[in-house]
């Protein structure tokens, strides 16, 4: 496997969506620098099978995990899960999200409900997983925001997203997904 200019051997990502589009790409994207890799899908393994197959063909580690990030109690399952494969937790990319595509007008309050409960409480979930974990190990688990944001939801979400990432010390930016480490930040 080519390893990018910065390494992450020994680091391990959680990726949150990763079993389709933006997602898929970003966990082979830090697979391919070495990073280990959980592929977090909302119970469709049959998506989240070829991310999986891609990565270790490639020479990379991975593990499929199945979650509801909306639920705490799922997420929770799914860092124990890592944490007992891997041992530790470095990244976390927030990049499922639940778009409504439709005029504002339109939307329902179950389509509401389900986006704001992915979106926002999932990051939440999320971040405070990661911000537990970072304080009982003494190393800064380093949050990361996807770019899928970008196409109309981030106008509800973002600044919620902006407000909580205050409170935890986040970057609450839907653009900063792989700059930062391949910057060096980490």
């Amino acid at each position: 496997m080519n390893q990018p200019a910065t390494s992450l051997a020994e680091k391990t990502a959680l990726v949150t969506g990763a079993a389709t589009g933006i997602g898929r790409a970003i966990a082979a994207t830090l697979a391919a620098a070495g990073a280990r890799v959980v592929i977090n899908h909302p119970h469709t393994p049959e998506l989240a099978g070829p991310v999986l197959a891609g990565i270790e063909a490639a020479g990379g580690q991975a593990l499929a995990i199945a979650a509801d990030i909306s639920k705490r109690s799922e997420y929770q399952l799914m860092v124990e899960r890592m944490l007992g494969e891997y041992g530790r937790w470095d990244i976390l990319v927030n990049n499922v999200a639940v778009a409504v595509t439709k005029p504002f007008a339109q939307i329902s309050e179950a389509e509401f409900d389900l986006s704001f409960s992915v979106n926002v409480n999932g990051v939440f979930h999320g971040l405070q997983l990661a911000w537990e974990h970072s304080s009982q190990r003494r190393h800064r688990v380093k949050p990361l925001q996807a770019p899928a944001l970008r196409q109309g939801a981030h106008r509800v979400w973002f600044p919620a997203r902006v407000a909580l990432c205050r409170k935890v010390g986040c970057w609450p930016s839907p653009t900063s997904i792989v700059a930062p480490w391949l910057a060096g930040s980490m």
